[in-house]
């Protein structure tokens, strides 16, 4: 494993002596975050990437699988603030398997202008998670293939009143009791965007979130709160104007290649697919339009003018498919289990000491017996395809049809 990240000599860089009181000092004032928090922090020293605090102890533990490479700056020896230095090449294959595999956000910090290598202050210059790779998409995987799509969902529980009353009111996620693992096996779904809950705690909503947030615990989902004025609906028809592809024709779900879906609520999805379709009549569903708002709002996809008009929208239907919960998946051994594999493949050459995989124990799966993909876009829609087995006889036989006909 430590070969993978390269030798013990990436953590032989050295911090300039001079920077150490200035660092420590900026550094105890960032707000706490650590591996077991779900972030990790890398600073940008040029030649070299730094890691430090807790992150430095998981770097040592889970990279080197040594503790001599820790080294402390500041007065006090080891109680002084504990730092690990990665080189370049190693510091983006783990930044890779932290994403894709480990599930952890990253954020990346670079030295404020003008402070050079002897740099004190930084600033916040990339960060990412697991269901947006936005920001180091170029840094990061320009010469690997994302194995594992990058699919994020937002979700708003609300109520809508049953059976034409106004007084008796029932819970609605997305469209209406939506099955939550069911879909986030089907849609692969690495991260999910929640509303925070309120100060005491105690509410019905914070009951509800609570409930939520076990769901995506046990189906190894990363959550991701923000506030709850993001999921507000008032200018999403504004802003689906703006990204929505206006030549749009009708689609399903069915047979999308998954790496194209970002995610939206529950039981819709915004995709950059081929076939664009127009859906904004079909945003009718109570909680839905809030949720997109919330969606479009994190990954920022109306700052960035080459979003424009290449979205589509469209519905996932639930009952196409055979409903997998997380047990099931484990169960069955359809695919690797959520942090056993590399989910990404480099291009690199082969002299290069930092390589992708995909796990020693690929074949223990039914996808890795199966996955004879040349490319990662054909082992997405394996993957897709296995953990959305159709039910539906007509659309079973025709899939045999067309895959004889492929091999034959």
């Amino acid at each position: 494993m430590a070969l993978m990240y390269g030798k013990e000599k990436d953590a032989d860089y050295e911090i300039d002596n001079a920077s150490h009181p200035g660092f420590c000092s900026f550094f105890a004032k960032l707000p706490k975050k650590s591996p077991d928090t779900g972030t990790i922090r890398l600073f940008d020293r040029g030649d070299y990437y730094s890691v430090h605090g807790p992150d430095a102890l998981y770097i040592a533990a889970n990279v080197y699988h040594t503790n001599t490479v820790i080294k402390y700056l500041g007065a006090g020896g080891r109680n002084g603030l504990a730092s690990v230095t990665l080189s370049a090449a190693s510091a983006k294959t783990f930044l890779r398997d932290a994403l894709t595999t480990k599930q952890l956000k990253i954020e990346i910090w670079s030295p404020e202008a003008g402070q050079a290598k002897r740099a004190t202050k930084f600033k916040l210059d990339k960060e990412a998670s697991p269901g947006n790779l936005q920001d180091v998409e170029e840094l990061l995987f320009g010469n690997a293939d994302i194995t594992s799509a990058p699919v994020v969902m937002a979700i708003k529980v609300g109520s809508t009143p049953a059976g034409g009353s106004s007084n008796i009111k029932t819970k609605t996620i997305g469209i209406a009791f939506a099955d939550t693992s069911t879909l986030i096996i089907q849609l692969a779904v690495k991260e999910a965007i929640l509303p925070t809950g309120t100060a005491s705690g105690n509410t019905e909503r914070d009951i509800d979130l609570k409930k939520l947030k076990d769901v995506f615990e046990r189906c190894n989902v990363v959550i991701t709160e923000r506030k709850p004025s993001e999921f507000t609906s008032k200018s999403i028809q504004d802003d689906l104007v703006r990204l929505l592809n206006p030549s749009s024709m009708p689609s399903s779900s069915a047979g999308v290649d998954a790496a194209s879906t970002i995610g939206m609520e529950f039981d819709i999805s915004i995709s950059k697919i081929t076939d664009p379709y127009d859906l904004l009549a079909q945003l009718n569903f109570p909680n839905a339009p809030a949720s997109l708002a919330a969606l479009i709002s994190y990954l920022s996809l109306l700052s960035d003018p080459s979003n424009h008009g290449s979205y589509t929208i469209r519905t996932h239907d639930l009952t196409q498919f055979m409903r997998l919960d997380a047990s099931a998946l484990r169960a069955l051994n359809l695919t690797e289990a959520p942090g056993s594999a590399v989910s990404f493949a480099t291009t690199t050459s082969a002299s290069s000491d930092v390589t992708g995989t995909q796990g020693s124990n690929k074949n223990t799966t039914l996808f890795g017996l199966l996955n004879k993909c040349k490319t990662a876009q054909g082992s997405r829609l394996l993957g897709s395809w296995l953990k959305q087995p159709l039910i539906n006889l007509h659309e079973i036989r025709e899939w045999g049809r067309l895959f004889y006909c492929a091999i034959s």
